[in-house]
């Protein structure tokens, strides 16, 4: 084991949260989520490939950006968009421009393509501005949106992010194509979005485009009953995620990005109840939200460095022999509900069949 490490609670708006991500990322990857001592989990390919590089924490924007440029500056997953809604919080003391560039440095420690980009600060921008209360319909949401397509469009550094020589004026305009942003922005039904579509559900822009409609849902179901009934609120959050979810492709991630849309739109006070009590290791994550809030400055209070906030964990880095007999435990827990659900299923399906009216038999 190592030393036991410190944490830098008031690191999360600073310039060193990009390099700071990083370095969490590959122990992440190496070691898994430490602070909860649980394996690593739901790797994608990009990030698997620039994380693993030898060079890669010497300068992970360059990284990112030659794997882009092997693929044929093809690859546009969601995985910087699943993950940046946190940088929505941490810009309510920001101005929309910091919160943008935050945003943006921390996914190009990945995913440099140019759709991600813009991706990642449509996301923030919204949380930031829903949290604020600068945006109450879908006036300002559609405000929102075209700002900040136009801050990433005119950003040099973010349309040619490995710096390539000679480009023309409409190979960088084909990077950040508009019919296809306000195709999946300004979808108008969740079919519209085909997020089941076979080899493409984890594009970026079908991320986006699901979460961005879902919050245009919940603005009009809202707004049809002027936000009187609170019983109608309530429901909004888990009949909107369910709805989504039950469109397949990449659901968790989709409703990882329109589930932090949502929340920031109807409250912690109108989300579902029996899911918040169904949460594992909710206390815990109620704890970072609070940190996550007093860091940002939303609420008063000073904080201290907690032993499961730095890098490295509460207990240092593991040793290999550690972590195979730790993924070993979970791998064997995981079995065993997997095989225990199994069972359920069968009895289940075998009371339904035995319930059935003899002519239906």
């Amino acid at each position: 084991m190592t030393q036991k490490p410190t944490s830098k609670p008031n690191l999360h708006a600073s310039t060193e949260l990009p390099s700071d991500f990083a370095v969490r990322l590959g122990v992440w990857i190496d070691q898994g989520l430490l602070a909860l001592n649980r394996h690593m989990c739901g790797l994608g390919a990009l990030v698997g490939k620039v994380v693993g590089d030898k060079s890669y924490l010497d300068n992970p924007k360059g990284i990112a950006a030659r794997a882009w440029v092997a693929s044929g500056h093809a690859v546009a997953p969601n995985g910087s968009l699943m993950r940046t809604h946190p940088i929505g919080v941490i810009g309510i003391g920001l101005s929309e421009q910091e919160t943008w560039d935050l945003a943006a440095n921390v996914g190009f420690t990945t995913h440099v393509d140019p759709r991600c980009t813009v991706s990642c600060c449509v996301e923030v921008a919204l949380i930031r501005g829903l949290l604020r209360g600068d945006i109450r319909n879908e006036e300002h949401v559609n405000s929102c949106i075209e700002r900040t397509f136009s801050y990433a469009k005119g950003n040099q550094d973010h349309m040619n992010p490995a710096g390539e020589d000679g480009l023309m004026e409409e190979e960088l305009d084909a990077r950040l194509d508009r019919n296809e942003f306000e195709e999946h922005c300004y979808a108008e039904t969740l079919e519209d979005l085909n997020l089941d579509e076979d080899r493409k559900i984890g594009y970026v822009y079908k991320c986006l485009g699901s979460a961005i409609f879902l919050l245009r849902s919940a603005m009009r179901r809202n707004t049809a009953l002027d936000g009187n009934d609170p019983i109608h609120v309530a429901s909004i959050f888990e009949d909107l995620t369910v709805d989504l979810i039950m469109e397949g492709g990449d659901a968790d991630t989709n409703a990882a990005a329109a589930c932090a849309l949502l929340g920031a739109y109807v409250g912690h006070a109108n989300l579902p109840s029996h899911w918040i009590r169904g949460l594992a290791h909710r206390q815990w994550l109620t704890d970072k939200t609070y940190r996550l809030t007093v860091a940002s400055g939303v609420l008063p209070g000073t904080l201290e460095p907690k032993e499961d906030e730095g890098a490295e964990g509460p207990r240092g880095l593991m040793e290999p022999s550690e972590r195979r007999q730790r993924d070993a435990r979970i791998h064997k827990r995981e079995a065993e509900r997997r095989a225990w659900a199994r069972v359920y299923q069968t009895e289940w399906k075998k009371r339904k069949f035995e319930q059935r009216r003899p002519e239906e038999q």
